[in-house]
């Protein structure tokens, strides 16, 4: 055997993997970030909330995330049986510098988390497009 070939093949292997490892370590980026982002109110959910909302906000909500969803679904098939957590970006100046996930998002995007089938998505409402999208990795499955 070729020295030179087993060499090559030994650092593509190690490519490999430390993509592997990168595309993991942006997943935990993401997950970690919009725990914050929430908890320090840079985004916001509608249908989330830890206060109990008058009825007629609820509604609006819900009826805002049905919408969004169902704009959403024209442009990717979504996972069937899971309600995501739909959130709005308040501050993405504050996302962009944590995360290189939200470079082409705008205030008033929606961030789409399907906590079961690990996907996020950040979709603009405003031009009707996917500007991003990526799966969640969380820290137990390193």
């Amino acid at each position: 055997m070729n020295t030179k070939n087993g060499r090559a093949a030994r650092n593509e292997k190690s490519d490999s993997r430390t993509s592997i490892l990168k595309y993991m370590l942006s997943g935990l980026v993401v997950i970690a970030v919009v725990g914050a982002l929430f908890a320090a109110g840079i985004i916001s959910t509608g249908t989330t909330s830890t206060t109990i909302p008058d009825k007629g906000t609820s509604e609006s909500a819900a009826e805002e995330t049905e919408a969004t969803l169902e704009m959403l679904g024209k442009h990717i098939l979504l996972p069937e049986n899971e309600k995501p957590v739909v959130a709005t970006i308040k501050d993405v100046s504050e996302l962009k510098s944590n995360s290189a996930f939200y470079k082409n998002a705008s205030n008033g995007d929606k961030l789409i988390v399907f906590s079961k089938t690990k996907k996020a998505i950040i979709f603009s409402t405003d031009k009707d497009i996917i500007i991003n999208a990526g799966i969640v990795v969380s820290s137990e499955e390193e």
